[in-house]
């Protein structure tokens, strides 16, 4: 059965996939001249960051290869200073960062499965 961190960290993941799919190719100008587009990228981060702070504790500390305080921080600026979004920060954070949250959110779903496969076969 999956926990609300496994259902949160699925979300980010496929928030970060889509928001870095929508970047791929694109330039700072190319994206400001596609105002769909980037508002797109910039829900799928709302989403990921918004998810990443609603993890648990517990699953922050087993996972702290993944930058949780910059994306909360993150939320705040999207949600709060969404007249002064950096298009060019937007970009970098897509193009840069995502893939290595990818990554790191991709091992913890895996190793999250696998903790709860075998809590499942435990004798009860």
């Amino acid at each position: 059965m999956l926990t609300n961190d496994s259902i949160r960290a699925r979300r980010m993941l496929k928030a970060a996939q889509d928001a870095a799919s929508f970047c791929q190719g694109f330039t700072v100008e190319s994206l400001r001249a596609d105002r769909v587009r980037a508002l797109a990228v910039i829900r799928c981060l709302e989403i990921v960051c918004d998810a990443a702070e609603k993890m648990t504790s517990d699953f922050k500390k087993t996972n702290q290869n993944i930058p949780w305080r910059i994306m909360a921080h993150m939320r705040k600026r999207l949600s709060q200073l969404y007249f002064s979004i950096d298009l060019s920060v937007i970009l970098e954070t897509t193009q840069q960062e995502l893939p290595h949250l990818i990554t790191a959110l991709t091992a913890a779903i895996v190793a999250e499965e696998k903790d709860g496969a075998s809590d499942s076969d435990a004798p009860v």
